[in-house]
């Protein structure tokens, strides 16, 4: 989709983070989600970039999630479709890598993006979610599981 906002959106949502504690896990179904990787890989080349095609690989995944400093906080961005983010974040529950350290965002296609991952989330769990509304309006949440593993 020429003139996407996804670039646009993607920065705005990381603007407190720096490009050592970034990892964007992407497939191609989002439009513009080619532009933003190439624009990551050259302005933010220190940037993890993983691909989650043709599946999610729990390995790259377990190596994103543990390799920082425990002081840092490390930005996951989820840029796949609601099949896709739900495998991911059903390894993250599978193999117990949640962690208060970590931010999820996760920029979605499906307006109902945020019901299809209530099931899926886990205390610890800080996740933001842009859910395409209409064209290049997205709608924003930010939630996180309490400790009685309640989404709030």
């Amino acid at each position: 989709m020429k003139g996407s906002i996804l670039p646009s959106l993607v920065l705005f949502l990381l603007q407190p983070s720096h490009p050592n504690d970034v990892v964007i896990i992407y497939d191609y179904t989002l439009p513009g989600v080619k532009e933003l990787v190439e624009s990551f890989s050259e302005r933010w080349a220190a940037t993890t970039i993983l691909t989650a095609t043709p599946a999610p690989d729990l390995s790259q995944l377990l190596v994103a999630l543990t390799s920082f400093s425990t002081n840092d906080l490390r930005y996951m961005v989820l840029l796949c479709s609601a099949n896709t983010t739900r495998t991911v974040f059903d390894m993250v529950s599978n193999n117990n890598l949640e962690s208060r350290r970590i931010r999820w965002l996760v920029v979605g296609e499906e307006p109902d993006l945020a019901a299809t991952l209530l099931h899926t989330l886990r205390e610890g769990s800080l996740v933001g979610i842009a859910s395409r509304v209409h064209n290049n309006l997205y709608k924003m949440s930010f939630s996180y599981m309490n400790h009685e593993n309640q989404m709030r």
